[in-house]
This record gives structure tokens, C-alpha cells and sequence, in this order.
């Protein structure tokens, strides 16, 4: 399994299978992109909470747990079951698609 998560304010943990943390510099989006075709969307929203969401599933399995907001929990928390083996992740602030895919 890998988790994905936002700490403080600046930084996002991805913990499990692969363990890496990426700086979030809070202009724009962060994109995580995995080896199985995932990608995440990712931003530190005004009131202060990290929100995850898939933009392109992957072959592995997706989970989200939402942020229940409730003063100690300040950020959505997304799994992907390893089963596909999942090899590496890259972060990014931009992504390019084949436009073909929204027709």
C-alpha cells in the first residue's frame, strides 16, 4: 500500500511501499504521478486543509478518507493498493494529455 497525505503547510508525505515527502510551494497544484497511470491533484486549500483527488485512475486500487475538518485532522488521505507493483512517483505543477482521451 502507499498512502498519500499533506503536512504543516507545505509539505506532501507519501509513506508505504515508496517513502518520499515533495515541497509544496502553494501556487497553483501539485500533480503526483505514478508508475500504474495515477494521477493526483493535489492543493492546500484557504481554510487550510490538504485536498487529494484523482484526476486519472491508474490500474491500482483508489481509496480517499476525506478530511473530517475537525480541528486535529487537516488533510484528506488517499491509498493505492500496491498489487500492481507500483515503481515510482514523480510531483510536478503541470501535466500534458493527448486530447484525443476528452473526445
Amino acid at each position: 500500500m502507499i498512502e498519500v497525505f499533506g503536512v504543516s503547510d507545505d509539505l506532501v508525505e507519501i509513506n508505504g511501499e515508496i517513502v518520499e515527502e515533495f515541497l509544496y510551494g502553494g501556487e497553483g497544484p501539485l500533480y503526483l504521478g505514478f508508475s500504474d497511470g495515477t494521477l493526483l491533484y493535489i492543493i492546500y486549500d484557504a481554510e487550510g486543509i490538504w485536498r487529494i483527488n484523482r484526476r486519472i485512475a491508474g490500474s491500482a486500487t483508489y481509496n480517499k478518507n476525506e478530511c473530517s475538518m475537525n480541528g486535529v485532522d487537516y488533510s484528506d488521505r488517499v491509498t493505492l493498493d500496491n498489487r500492481d507493483d507500483i515503481k515510482w512517483v514523480v510531483c510536478g505543477q503541470e501535466y500534458g494529455r493527448n486530447i484525443k482521451e476528452d473526445l
